[in-house]
Parts: C-alpha cells; sequence; structure tokens
C-alpha cells in the first residue's frame, strides 16, 4: 500500500483540521476527532488501492447514524481496519446516546429549578404584600396616637391653666379673708 504525496498532505490535512475542531468545538471535540479519523482511513483505502475489501459507500451512512446515536455494525467479511472504523463509530453513537440522556436530565433538572423559583418569587411576592400592608396599619396607628398625644397635651395645657387660674383664685380669696 503506496501512498502519493498528495494523498499524505490531504491525510495531513483532515488530522490537523480535526484537531482544530476539536479544540475550537470542545462540545462536539470527540465527534469532530472522529469524523476527521475516518476521512484519514477513507484516504488511506483509497489511496492503497483495496479494491477487494469492502465498499465504503456504507461508511458515510454509518457515520450519520452514529453520530445520531444509532448503533452501527460492521457489514460482512470486513476487514480489520473496517472494524476499528466502525468499533470507534459504535463508541461515538454510544456517546451521543449519553450526552443525549445528560441532556434531558439537566434539562429536567433545569425546568424543576424554574418551577422551585416561580414559586418562591409568589410566595416572596405575597411576603411582601402582607409587609406593605402591615407597614401601612402600623403607619395609620402612628398618626392616631400621635393625633390622640396631640389631643391629650392640648387637655393637659387647658388643665394646668385652669389650676393655675384656680390657684390664683384661692390665693387671692385667702388675701382677702386675712
Amino acid at each position: 500500500m503506496t501512498l502519493s504525496p498528495k494523498q499524505i498532505t490531504a491525510v495531513l490535512a483532515v488530522l490537523v483540521v480535526g484537531v482544530a475542531g476539536m479544540y475550537l468545538a470542545k462540545d462536539a471535540g470527540t465527534y469532530v476527532i472522529v469524523v476527521a479519523i475516518v476521512g484519514v482511513i477513507a484516504i488511506v483505502f483509497a489511496g492503497g488501492g483495496a479494491g477487494g475489501g469492502p465498499s465504503l459507500a456504507g461508511v458515510a451512512d454509518a457515520t450519520k447514524r452514529a453520530a445520531a446515536g444509532e448503533k452501527t455494525s460492521a457489514p460482512a467479511g470486513a476487514t480489520p481496519e473496517m472494524l476499528k472504523l466502525y468499533e470507534a463509530l459504535a463508541g461515538l453513537a454510544d456517546q451521543r446516546r449519553k450526552e443525549r440522556g445528560d441532556l434531558e436530565t439537566m434539562q429536567k433538572d433545569v425546568t424543576a429549578r424554574e418551577h422551585e423559583l416561580e414559586q418562591a418569587a409568589s410566595h416572596l411576592e405575597e411576603n411582601v404584600r402582607t409587609q406593605v400592608g402591615a407597614a401601612d396599619e402600623t403607619s395609620r396607628l402612628i398618626k392616631d396616637l400621635t393625633a390622640a398625644i396631640n389631643e391629650i397635651a392640648h387637655h393637659l395645657e387647658t388643665l394646668t391653666q385652669s389650676a393655675e387660674e384656680s390657684s390664683s383664685s384661692i390665693l387671692e380669696m385667702t388675701a382677702t379673708n386675712d
């Protein structure tokens, strides 16, 4: 199996793009590198002239199924290299299924937390309304008490004045009787 310089360049380019894609798309890094490896294998097979082996036509379909999380299986009579490729695709499919399950779990958790926050906000709003009502009632009672204290002060002042006048009258009467 001899590869031409163009094919070696293509293999290196696909690997570089795959590694760069893995670092740029951290969430889909594994998928990108697996696709790059599949591309490298395809280039090597195409350059090696492996005409007697199984066709690579099913690899593209298997890659799509693996990316969707569906199980893939190698065709009958596959070479060891093709078996390794299909094993990698099966691993990718398993990872996709796991990621989808994790995503669904996280979405359910976020929904539950949103519901809890909405309930807490509703409860807090109700408590704030109660506190505002209590503050209004307290303010009204303070105004009433202030008015009552002012009235008591006024009556006390009137009483003091009357007591002074009575005391003055008593002193005058005592002075005239003497």
